[in-house]
């Protein structure tokens, strides 16, 4: 079975396709990589809940505010990133590790919103997020796909950050698997609480496998 673009796009909004795609959003990069003369795009990945910087990208070693796990060489002479990213450290030549952009802000709404608009919240003006302002200074009049497309996105903390702002609802993205995340964490269906086997055991006896 062959889905053009369009059609996939029209099962995605409808909820016929899960929003994880099951392989077809790389089925698509292969088939959009294909067309001569295409523009770039920008993927946003906002990882609400995420690992910190200190564990990832930043590991500060040998420093008082540095992360608990070892830092490891990359491609780049004189970049070292977190031991648990190793299949990355080998691309650090194609990548930008940003590491001089702090905040004050503490509150997760506000910076949520600042960090997605450039703007902190005050007064009446709404800011457009950013994948509105790309929409609006790369659209494509009379594109087969939306300009700006929000994939199961987990806007609880700050709304807001997550619309067209001043731009209008011509720049707001096309949302798909609109409520498709919990803040609840999900017990894996092998192993519910009433019987998940103990991480541990009494000395002397071989502990059971955790879940």
């Amino acid at each position: 079975m062959s889905l053009s673009r369009r059609d996939w796009l029209r099962l995605s909004a409808a909820g016929v396709v899960s929003y994880s795609l099951s392989g077809w959003l790389e089925s698509l990069a292969e088939a959009a990589a294909g067309i001569p003369g295409r523009k770039r795009s920008c993927i946003l990945l906002w990882m609400n809940g995420g690992p910190s910087q200190i564990d990832t990208f930043d590991p500060k070693p040998g420093h008082a505010n540095g992360g608990p796990f070892r830092a490891i060489p990359t491609s780049v002479p004189g970049i070292r990133i977190s031991e648990h990213l190793p299949r990355v450290a080998r691309h650090a030549e194609h990548m930008a590790i940003i590491r001089s952009m702090s905040s004050r802000e503490a509150d997760h709404g506000r910076a949520t919103y600042q960090m997605r608009t450039g703007h902190l919240p005050a007064g009446p003006v709404q800011y457009p997020t950013l994948g509105s302002l790309f929409s609006k200074e790369l659209e494509q009049p009379g594109a087969e796909l939306p300009n700006f497309v929000s994939i199961a996105p987990f806007r609880f903390f700050s709304p807001a950050a997550y619309g067209p702002g001043f731009l209008g609802p011509q720049y707001a993205p096309l949302v798909v698997g609109e409520g498709q995340q919990s803040l609840t964490p999900r017990t894996p269906s092998r192993c519910r609480t009433s019987t998940c086997p103990p991480a541990s055991a009494p000395s002397g006896r071989r502990p059971a496998p955790s879940c």
